[in-house]
């Protein structure tokens, strides 16, 4: 039995001819509606059929992934993805799990990046679907695998501004060993300039035409809620590698908390007016030591926890509350009050970003989360809401808003006693372009004595 797929468009079939040829790396840049998934997915398909192995097909969630394979239906031949397998070719499949056994013994699973675990078993093929919106740490985990195992991986997006997604289409784009291709409406006819002018007369902005048919990077991120501020940053240096810890200063934590869903922290110091954030961290599905370790091995000199407004009313895999937890390793704790308005309070952080200094090194994702912080689109109205898209990127930018509320509601002043936080045996400070190094507490109080009396003229 042979699958039954649609007719493919030549862009397509120039795709499909490329992986019939042997190659292992694609890329495809496509506009919206261009059939980016459709193609990826029946080369999947293919290969599973020929070659027994695990495949993953990747989607920024698993619930969007499940929607797209198993719900989605081409309005133009009312077929779904798997319409065109024959029966006789599944053995098993597990819509709620997002899971497919062929008869073969391949298995192709739904994979949601935004997800703490995802490489599962070992795949040989995998497509990241909408790469621009995935979490960019997957890629990382799962290449090696494929480069062992001799695999193949395939990409497709549209453009979501300056992040992950550019850059690897920027690295690979001369790569002979890679099919790049960049394909809008005017290479693939698919949508006509009527049907676009009709657009723009009924409420699509030009930077959203630019984006979703032209693959412009430059326009894909004009609705993120600090898109200007984050371009300002970047263009000043205030978004750069390099950023130090003043170790006479008293070092913060703002968290985002997250039992099932993603828990993130950034680490930073407020000196005269300014907030200059030095690490970030963000993970999935962790018990609270593993974030504890996690923050103490990026800096023990941390004093203050800074935590969402539900932080005092509700466990945290134990009886004890998240602040409960926290006070009890010896950090002083302040939990913020619960937000009237989450629309001021971005306006808030907007406010401030002139203030803010960012190392671009050991917060790249944090950057990338801030850059992706946008508002919902409604298809049907063509509006955007005044609430902020559900996304991974969320939890990095409240963490961040976290920690400027806390001083804009005078919590913290930058002023406080500098203390141990948690750990009394050694401190960690950068002394460079973001290295660490581990100094003793005896070395820390040396080195601040020091400081202090070259701050008042006299000698060491």
């Amino acid at each position: 039995m042979r699958i039954q797929r649609q007719k493919l468009y030549w862009h397509q079939m120039e795709f499909a001819a490329a992986m019939a040829r042997g190659c292992k790396r694609a890329f495809l840049l496509w506009h919206r509606r261009a059939g980016k998934d459709y193609a990826a997915w029946w080369h999947m398909v293919e290969q599973a059929l020929q070659t027994r192995a695990n495949y993953s097909y990747y989607f920024p969630t698993r619930t969007l992934g499940k929607q797209v394979i198993f719900e989605g239906i081409d309005p133009e031949t009312g077929s779904g993805y798997l319409d065109g397998i024959p029966k006789g070719l599944i053995d098993t499949q597990r819509e709620d799990e997002g899971y497919i056994r062929l008869i073969n013994g391949s298995q192709i699973r739904i994979i949601g990046t935004d997800a703490g675990e995802v490489v599962g078993p070992n795949p040989y093929g995998v497509v990241f679907s909408e790469f621009a919106l995935q979490n960019p740490t997957a890629w990382n985990y799962v290449r090696p695998i494929l480069e062992k195992n001799g695999g193949w991986a395939v990409f497709t997006t549209t453009p979501r501004g300056d992040n992950h997604a550019k850059r690897l289409w920027e690295a690979t784009y001369d790569n002979a060993n890679w099919f790049n291709r960049l394909r809008t409406v005017w290479h693939t006819g698919l949508i006509t300039n009527a049907q676009l002018m009709e657009m723009l007369n009924t409420g699509y902005t030009l930077d959203y035409i630019l984006q979703e048919f032209f693959c412009d990077f430059n326009s894909a991120m004009k609705h993120a809620y600090w898109e200007n501020e984050i371009r300002h940053a970047r263009e000043e240096g205030r978004i750069s590698p390099g950023k130090r810890y003043l170790i006479d200063r008293p070092v913060y934590a703002s968290w985002d908390l997250g039992e099932d869903d993603m828990t993130a922290f950034w680490i930073w110091q407020y000196v005269s007016g300014k907030f200059i954030f030095l690490d970030y961290y963000e993970s999935r599905r962790k018990d609270i030591e593993h974030y504890l370790v996690a923050m103490t091995d990026r800096c023990r000199s941390i004093s203050t926890v800074i935590l969402p407004f539900d932080a005092r009313n509700r466990a945290w895999g134990t009886r004890n509350t998240p602040e409960q937890l926290f006070s009890a390793h010896g950090y002083k704790v302040i939990v913020l009050p619960r937000s009237h308005s989450v629309g001021a309070d971005i306006e808030t952080v907007r406010h401030r970003f002139p203030d803010i200094d960012i190392d671009s090194e050991r917060c790249e994702k944090g950057v990338y989360n801030l850059s992706a912080y946008r508002p919902t689109y409604d298809e049907k109205k063509q509006l955007f809401s005044d609430k902020p898209m559900r996304g991974p990127a969320n939890h990095g930018a409240d963490a961040m808003r976290y920690g400027i509320l806390a001083v804009e509601l005078n919590f913290i002043s930058g002023e406080e006693t500098v203390g141990m936080g948690g750990d009394t045996g050694t401190y960690i400070f950068d002394k460079t372009m973001g290295g660490r190094v581990k100094v003793s507490p005896e070395r820390v109080r040396h080195a601040y004595m020091g400081y202090a009396n070259r701050l008042m003229g006299r000698k060491k």
